[in-house]
């Protein structure tokens, strides 16, 4: 918050943050298995307009002194705002082309799809715009990406990741969908459960899993590759829809995966995107096949 008032990072989060009182700090829920900070927080008439409703505040675990110094060096050919926004664009357009593969913006302004704050009139102040790609940078550039925010704004017409409340410097504010025990039991864990599922809790569950296949199958122009498919790692937000609260585990088809380890024994396991997936090798062609997440077999 000091250096947002001193002008140094921006953000849509950071006058509910740091000026407003919107932001209420409930309980700190760090994830180790992810090394992002995560703060339980109360979001007041900021996140939905005349309501309160409960958020995550997320972050890599790094302070934000070291976030700057991590920033790349300016890049741009002078020191107007224009070239500040310029930059910023690019930065949007390289992530994406990247990790995603098409286009989600659809012809419309990318810094105004993953921004979406700041008047036209703050725009073309250097200090405002210097401080926009600053903070971008820390989002998207800086040493541990923050591919969920990046993900869940440019994804945002979709509904398969919840919804991204907005930003300050490398912070970030997502929709609270936590995950919760499905009305059915498999029948091999009905051991562990001594109760019995209503018949229109088991259905509503069947239907927003079918919900979100549906968008996963025909909306997206590219198809999206799901390494760890568990019960854990689905969520429901608070308009009931089911979405997918773990993207570090889906990626985009840009390319062909190879190996992260020697792969010459046709059918012993190995792992690819960088480890994250399991597969299988198939020497003849020397790549690691994706195999069936062992949440479905």
């Amino acid at each position: 918050c000091k250096l947002y008032r001193r002008g140094v990072i921006t953000g849509d989060l950071c006058k509910p943050l740091c000026e407003r009182g919107q932001i209420e700090i409930m309980d700190c829920a760090n994830l180790k298995h992810t090394q992002k900070k995560v703060i339980q927080v109360s979001c007041v008439d900021a996140c939905k307009r005349g309501r309160t409703v409960p958020a995550f505040l997320k972050t890599e675990k790094k302070d934000t002194k070291s976030a700057l110094k991590e920033l790349p060096p300016w890049q741009g050919p002078g020191n107007d705002a224009e070239d500040f926004l310029t930059e910023s664009r690019d930065i949007i357009l390289k992530y994406v082309n990247t990790h995603i593969g098409f286009d989600p913006f659809r012809n419309r302004d990318p810094l105004k799809v993953i921004w979406g704050q700041g008047s036209e009139r703050d725009l073309q102040h250097v200090q405002y715009a210097s401080a926009v790609w600053r903070s971008l940078s820390m989002l998207f550039r800086s040493q541990g990406r923050q591919s969920e925010y990046i993900l869940g704004k440019a994804l945002a017409d979709y509904r398969i990741f919840p919804e991204m409340y907005g930003s300050c410097g490398h912070y970030y504010l997502e929709e609270s969908c936590p995950p919760r025990p499905f009305d059915w039991t498999p029948p091999q864990l009905a051991h562990l459960h001594h109760r019995e599922a209503s018949w229109i809790g088991r259905a509503q569950d069947a239907l927003n899993i079918l919900q979100l296949i549906e968008r996963l199958e025909t909306a997206l122009p590219s198809p999206m590759i799901a390494c760890d498919v568990k019960l854990e790692n689905l969520g429901f937000c608070s308009e009931g829809d089911l979405r997918v609260i773990d993207s570090t585990s889906y990626f985009f088809n840009v390319s062909t995966p190879r190996p992260s380890q020697p792969c010459s024994v046709t059918g012993s396991p190995c792992h690819i995107w960088q480890r994250r997936c399991p597969g299988t090798c198939d020497a003849l062609r020397g790549v690691c096949v994706m195999r069936n997440s062992v949440n479905l077999e």
